[in-house]
């Protein structure tokens, strides 16, 4: 029986997305949404990884490991994307100023409107464009 050594791919891939090959662990972890640099250095040090670590040196196992504690232990794309709609579902429905603020699509924390919040009221705009009635 032929014993088939393992060939490393070129690109780890995780759900949809692709890890660059020749980025560092840390760096590379931040592609997914959710993930920021303190989480990326907490999965990695769970993993055992050192600190230049990168994916061409990447074995199996760990990169299963890294897969396990991306399922499990972290909230990632739709399901954080969910909850942050959540609060916001909950915020409108409290009447909190929070809430008023974002069902009327403007700033929430306090800035100011008058010269800026161009981002906000763009999204206003194209909500009003796509159903052609005002709001």
């Amino acid at each position: 029986m032929l014993i088939q050594k393992f060939k490393k791919p070129r690109k780890w891939i995780y759900k949809k997305f692709s890890f660059p090959f020749n980025k560092e662990v840390r760096c590379s972890l931040q592609v997914i949404k959710g993930i920021g640099w303190h989480k990326a250095i907490w999965l990695s040090a769970k993993i055992g990884l050192g600190y230049p670590f990168f994916f061409k040196k990447m074995n199996k196992f760990r990169y299963l490991l890294l897969q396990q504690l991306l399922d499990n232990c972290t909230w990632l794309e739709a399901r954080l994307k969910r909850f942050v709609q959540s609060r916001i579902k909950e915020l409108i429905s409290m009447r909190s100023y929070k809430g008023f603020r974002h069902k009327d699509y403007l700033p929430v924390n306090g800035q100011r409107t008058r010269t800026n919040a161009g981002t906000q009221k763009r999204k206003r705009f194209r909500l009003v464009r796509k159903n052609g009635s005002k709001a």
